[in-house]
């Protein structure tokens, strides 16, 4: 099964996001797997769950008082006011405010004499400190410019290393994958890289998690399942559960048998699974061939994707690609089969189960025909006796272009009509 195609990620981002009626999680547990993402996520489903939003936006609302991100508070603070009367903290606005004007100005300040005095231990470390204050009150453009300028400071490995993380985390933060990608190969020509495991096991996971919103489904799976259990520990993006979901969807939307044996086989990726009880029910269904139940699984599970800010403009592509290598993988072994059984096996109705049947012969990867008055998929038939005359025909006709030019070879010869190189001219 392809990849999603850049037109088709293209016009996935146009759309409006998918709205979530009826979600199952607890939010504060779902929640509680995150650490530096949570206001994003909560944001985000405030966006899309009409039920979850006041929830989620009391949830941010706590967690960006914990924070100095003042301007956050107030857009927050002004979005649940409309829904329900909160009064916002007058007091802790002002002092916030206060102390992040008095903290840059030291800061600037101690940089300019850092500058002034050409040590660039210092410069670099005084950048850094800017780059996280302003990342902790929100301006995350300006952070990025601070990080950007410590890379003429850098002296050894582990500086480039962190100049490299801090752009990832402020490139993640604005939605700029390629700049993510570029830093996560930058990282990986670092030689001699501090507690490499850990930074690795970091890298691989926010690359394949760059790779799933490009669309590039197979190697986002792999990506994933290279994320190593006792190393990963939850981010600022990803939770284990997360690395557990992306990588089980993906592997479904794009493996065939024997990558998904391999997968299950796979004891590291497996303990992701585990987290996820669901995921890991759906996968082995699906490996096992119980298509009806992974019809009602992702059914199930369905509304709660659409709540991850990752996923939900995804999940309806990479559901219908599960469903097509499904339907390709259960009319494999036969020469004709009930549409009306085949639909009741995938908890279809014969329309729907049409639909994709037709996609799929248009796009050649089932070769059959549907007889549409009895309801039967017929696959087509070949000739055996008559596609061995096809190529035999075919070898004796490249014999007979090869034999001609042989023959005119031999008598240009027989005629010198040989062109020579002239020695006396070189």
């Amino acid at each position: 099964m392809m990849d999603i195609s850049t037109e088709e990620i293209s016009e996935i981002s146009k759309k409006r996001k998918q709205m979530v009626m009826e979600p199952h999680i607890d939010l504060d547990q779902y929640m509680s797997n995150y650490t530096g993402s949570k206001t994003q996520r909560l944001l985000f489903m405030a966006d899309v769950c009409p039920s979850l939003r006041v929830d989620c936006l009391r949830m941010a609302l706590n967690e960006l008082k914990q924070s100095q991100n003042v301007v956050k508070y107030k857009q927050v603070g002004e979005m649940l006011n409309e829904l329900v009367p909160t009064p916002l903290d007058d007091l802790w606005i002002e002092q916030t405010h206060r102390q992040n004007v008095a903290k840059t100005q030291k800061l600037e300040s101690e940089l300019k004499t850092y500058k002034n005095n050409l040590i660039k231990e210092s410069i670099r470390m005084g950048l850094n400190d800017l780059g996280d204050h302003f990342l902790s009150i929100g301006d995350v453009q300006q952070a990025l410019q601070c990080y950007n300028k410590t890379r003429e400071y850098c002296t050894t490995p582990k500086h480039v290393i962190d100049m490299c993380l801090n752009t990832i985390k402020c490139s993640m933060d604005l939605q700029n994958y390629v700049q993510v990608s570029t830093n996560v190969l930058k990282i990986e020509s670092t030689p001699e890289i501090p507690e490499k495991q850990a930074i690795v096991s970091k890298l691989v996971s926010v690359q394949a998690l760059v790779d799933l919103k490009a669309g590039a489904l197979k190697k986002a799976a792999k990506g994933f399942m290279d994320v190593q259990f006792e190393q990963f520990q939850s981010s600022d993006y990803l939770s284990q559960i997360d690395v557990a979901v992306y990588g089980g969807l993906c592997a479904l939307a794009t493996f065939d048998r024997q990558e998904m044996k391999k997968m299950l086989e796979n004891h590291n990726f497996k303990q992701f699974l585990e987290l996820e009880p669901q995921i890991r029910e759906l996968v082995e269904a699906f490996y096992n061939c119980r298509y009806g139940v992974c019809m009602d699984i992702m059914a199930k599970i369905k509304e709660d994707l659409l709540l991850d800010m990752y996923l939900n403009e995804l999940v309806d592509i990479i559901f219908q690609f599960i469903k097509k290598r499904a339907i390709v993988q259960y009319f494999g072994p036969y020469e004709s089969v009930e549409m009306t059984k085949m639909a009741h096996a995938f908890n279809m109705t014969l329309e729907q189960l049409e639909t994709y049947l037709l996609q799929l012969i248009t796009e050649n990867q089932i070769k059959a025909r549907i007889d549409s008055h009895k309801k039967v998929l017929v696959a087509k038939q070949t000739n055996p006796r008559k596609e061995s005359f096809k190529k035999a025909l075919q070898v004796l006709e490249d014999f007979e272009d090869q034999y001609k030019i042989v023959l005119l070879r031999a008598k240009l010869h027989k005629q010198d009509l040989v062109v020579r190189s002239d020695h006396k001219h070189r």
